[in-house]
């Protein structure tokens, strides 16, 4: 018998209530883990400073503003990866697509239909995927320049040198005793001193990567825009061609790697076609999707018939 102190207890929440809070609070605990040190090393850590040779040539280069801005690159990068995702995640909601199973869907489901719970659910993994992407690179790439510390191709011009005259070959100097910029602009000093690895490309390559939507519109146009941005950081000589190289090395894996996680099954050769989404030959909404997807309707012959363009 229930008494009626018992009756008054709150109600313990369904297992799956609980294992899907358990879940969310274990990757919003991953961001911030994640985030934490990249604040922490951009707001209280000075790069390493690396001596240098007032001959070197490959630092030599004048100084010259960005054509592509850190701002812009990096806020356009995000806005065209979430209207990607909103797109592609619209249309397989339209084309009636099989929305993935889990815990989180099964939960929106009870304030939404189950299409639109099964786009929301796959609009927050593609969300999450990016942004922890992002997150991971963009620690990777700070920690990297402030350890490695290697000036930029302008780091002369910056510097502005006590005693030019004195410079010849083979002599070694220290930044802080051979610039005149260390007393009177220290900060840009140091961020002449964080050339390796280069954060732009890291960016826009992390969010290319990061989600199955790049894989179903095609690779070229992302391509095209982040060999602009990389061609444009060596060419006004904010990075080194081995900076630029890295970051978007670095960048990619974490990309690649994301989408591994949160999209399995994902292949990123899949040539793209048309799909027919009513089933019908003259139908007139159709679907980019890829060979894997079309192999797999390939157990059922009608299913198979209607895939194929």
């Amino acid at each position: 018998p229930v008494t009626a102190d018992q009756s008054q207890l709150p109600a313990m929440p369904p297992p799956s209530e609980l294992r899907l809070s358990l879940s969310i609070a274990s990757h919003a605990v991953a961001l911030l883990c994640v985030a934490a040190p990249s604040i922490a090393l951009h707001s209280g850590v000075r790069p390493f400073r690396r001596e240098f040779f007032c001959t070197d040539e490959s630092i030599a280069y004048p100084y010259r503003k960005d054509t592509v801005p850190f701002a812009p690159a990096f806020g356009g990068g995000i806005a065209v990866a979430v209207a990607t995702i909103l797109v592609v995640e619209a249309l397989r909601l339209l084309c009636d697509q099989p929305a993935a199973r889990g815990q989180l869907t099964d939960c929106l489901q009870r304030c939404l239909s189950e299409r639109s719970a099964g786009f929301v659910s796959a609009l927050l993994r593609a969300l999450y995927a990016g942004v922890f992407g992002l997150l991971c690179t963009e620690l990777v790439t700070v920690a990297g320049k402030l350890g490695f510390g290697r000036q930029r191709p302008h780091f002369l011009a910056v510097c502005q040198l006590l005693n030019a005259s004195a410079c010849r070959p083979g002599l070694l100097l220290s930044p802080l005793g051979a610039c005149g910029a260390a007393a009177v602009a220290p900060k840009a000093l140091d961020e002449a001193s964080m050339s390796f690895p280069a954060a732009t490309p890291h960016s826009a390559c992390s969010w290319l990567s990061s989600w199955r939507c790049t894989c179903r519109l095609g690779w070229a146009s992302g391509i095209q825009c982040i060999l602009f941005v990389c061609g444009s950081r060596v060419s006004d000589y904010h990075h080194h061609w081995s900076d630029v190289l890295a970051g978007a090395s670095i960048g990619a894996l974490f990309g690649f790697l994301m989408s591994l996680k949160f999209a399995a099954g994902l292949s990123i050769f899949r040539p793209l076609r048309l799909v027919d989404c009513d089933g019908v030959g003259g139908g007139a909404s159709y679907e980019l999707v890829g060979s894997a997807d079309i192999s797999k309707a390939g157990d059922d012959p009608s299913a198979a018939a209607d895939a194929l363009p």
